[in-house]
């Protein structure tokens, strides 16, 4: 029930952002996200360890991912994206999974702070 709450907050503030705020957000999120798994890519390669617990979001996630932080509903995105609603959900779940998230106010939570 909070969590409701909290992500009703998180869609009225986000709304409330002019346009180009919205964009920054989004092309630093998703650098942040590059940055991240470029590091991590790094780091297992110096230990000599296989890609395994680094973000690796596939194309479609990153563009799934960067419109939801422009608050786009996933009918929306589907319509957007020239795919269906149940493939836009599918790719949301993996990008959830992969950034250890459980709702939209916890992406909002996570990365519109940069």
């Amino acid at each position: 029930m909070a969590r409701d709450g909290r992500e009703a907050e998180l869609r009225i503030v986000y709304k409330q952002m002019d346009t180009e705020k919205k964009q920054k957000m989004e092309l630093l999120a998703v650098s942040l996200l590059n940055t991240q798994m470029i590091l991590g890519n790094d780091k297992l390669a110096e230990e000599g360890k296989e890609k395994k617990d680094v973000i690796d979001l596939t194309k479609r996630e990153q563009e799934i991912f960067a419109q939801l932080l422009k608050g786009v509903s996933p009918k929306e995105i589907g319509y957007n994206l020239k795919v269906s609603y149940h493939t836009v959900l599918f790719h949301m779940k993996n990008l959830y999974r992969k950034l250890g998230i459980q709702s939209r106010a916890e992406l909002f939570a996570k990365y519109s702070s940069l």
